[in-house]
């Protein structure tokens, strides 16, 4: 019954999110669900299990109702730290809560340990702070166009300075650091 409305909300942030249905019955009874069941992930990527993530929520009925599956996938998929960059701009709005990001000099391939570092000291304040807001960090070089609505010109050009701002709504506030 809840395939029209997921796929209803699938079609619609597509673009955002992945989705996948499984309709085999054979494989429905191996992994014992009854009825409708939707789980969000989280990207390998973000999720940290020593901070007290799960990799995976479980939506809490078997009713699917588009309006509260698309609210439930918004708050859960989001990760404790994410990165805020074009591609994931979008699920930021979509949790409408303020984001808080901090603009560091990183780069994945080249040094892991130091994004690692970075992601980790983020992740000990939103612990702390909860849910009143969303964090992320962005790379400087990826994001100068965002820098430049905070008015960060001397933190984008400073390889050991890290930039914060929170985002909400359409505006951009700079915090001190």
């Amino acid at each position: 019954d809840g395939v029209k409305e997921f796929n209803e909300v699938a079609a619609r942030h597509g673009n955002t999110y992945r989705f996948g249905i499984v309709t085999k019955k054979e494989v429905l009874e191996e992994k014992k669900f009854n009825g409708a069941s939707v789980y969000v992930y989280k990207s390998l990527k973000f999720y940290n299990e020593k901070y007290g993530e799960k990799k995976r929520a479980r939506y809490p009925s078997t009713a699917v109702k588009a309006n509260s599956l698309e609210r439930f996938i918004f708050d859960k998929a989001l990760p404790m730290v994410g990165e805020y960059g074009h591609k994931t701009e979008s699920m930021y709005e979509n949790t409408k809560m303020p984001v808080f990001v901090i603009f560091g000099d990183y780069d994945h391939d080249r040094n892991e340990k130091h994004y690692t570092y970075l992601v980790n000291r983020v992740r000990r304040v939103a612990q702390k702070v909860g849910n009143k807001f969303a964090f992320a960090v962005a790379n400087k070089k990826q994001s100068s166009d965002m820098m430049d609505s905070f008015d960060m010109e001397e933190v984008s050009g400073d390889v050991n300075a890290i930039g914060m701002g929170i985002v909400h709504k359409d505006l951009c506030y700079t915090v001190a650091g």
